[in-house]
């Protein structure tokens, strides 16, 4: 679970990425509202396969910021 807060209405895309850097699924595209939003990873890739326990990057771009988080997958 990814929780963001918004202060202002921006276009965001949120992506999950292996270690090497490939991108293996889009979490939310689009443009939001300021706010609170809570997106969640079901561990799928973009075409529905489980990938595999390891480390993982998550990249929250939006207007004028960048967020690149980390996280562990445990199966």
């Amino acid at each position: 679970m990814l929780q963001i807060t918004l202060q202002r209405a921006s276009s965001i895309h949120a992506s999950i990425y292996d270690i090497a850097g490939r991108k293996i699924r889009t979490l939310s595209e689009g443009f939001a509202e300021s706010g609170e939003y809570v997106m969640r990873w079901n561990a799928r890739d973009e075409g529905g396969i489980r990938v595999r326990a390891g480390i993982y990057f998550v990249r929250v771009q939006g207007e004028q910021d960048v967020v690149d988080l980390r996280t562990i997958l445990l199966n």
